[in-house]
């Protein structure tokens, strides 16, 4: 019996562990499909500028469209339980987004670079001129997208093991896999927990709400 209720304990801990996992890419997930969206449509507005359009390149409207439908389209199907995590990956898709994101930042100021009427304005002028705006603005949202996407390939690849398994040795230690750790480094990453963001507003504003729904929610 003591063994029965060790085993089921530890599932319980390790379902926990998993629900907060998910809950954490599901904020990431969502976080990244609206950056997405935002730089979308910052493209969309500054080549709508007719007097001086964005030129035609398709790393913008490819990127910034197929990423959103990546992110979108994997929150879905996270949140409604089609798929289950897998952390390889997760941290292939992202960490190619972050790449992809950055280039597109320094491509985006590389065109307000050449531009062949900002090359004849002062830096005043310059800083003013529409085309230069929407591409300072693509550049700066493709930026935060990337860092962003950069957190959620670091998580896909911290849980996979993978950067213990890399720096673990660069450090002259092997990793938990390999059984390198000591028992206290053991408990200690077991103490570990994914705490996500949001999860300390909602439930301060889950206190606020009728008892009727507080007791819905907790149950």
């Amino acid at each position: 019996m003591p063994e029965i209720a060790a085993g089921s304990g530890v599932q319980t801990e390790r379902d926990r562990t998993r629900q907060q996992e998910k809950q954490a890419f599901l904020g990431m997930k969502l976080v990244e499909t609206i950056c997405c969206l935002i730089c979308a449509g910052l493209h969309i507005q500054g080549f709508l500028h007719y007097p001086e359009p964005f030129p035609h390149e398709m790393l913008f409207c490819g990127l910034y469209a197929s990423y959103f439908l990546i992110s979108f389209y994997s929150f879905l199907f996270l949140y409604k339980g089609c798929c289950e995590l897998n952390y390889t990956v997760e941290a292939i898709v992202s960490g190619a987004a972050f790449l992809l994101f950055v280039v597109s930042a320094f491509v985006s100021m590389y065109h307000a670079e050449k531009d062949i009427h900002l090359q004849y304005l002062t830096d005043e002028e310059e800083w003013y001129h529409p085309f230069f705006v929407y591409c300072r603005l693509q550049s700066l949202g493709a930026t935060i997208t990337a860092q962003m996407f950069l957190v959620h390939c670091s998580l896909a690849l911290d849980l996979a093991g993978l950067l213990d398994r890399w720096f673990g040795r660069l450090g002259g230690r092997r990793s938990v896999a390999e059984g390198g750790f000591s028992t206290e480094d053991g408990q200690a990453s077991g103490r570990l927990k994914i705490n996500p963001f949001w999860m300390p507003a909602w439930k301060a504003i889950l206190k606020r709400l009728p008892c009727d729904c507080k007791t819905e929610s907790s149950g």
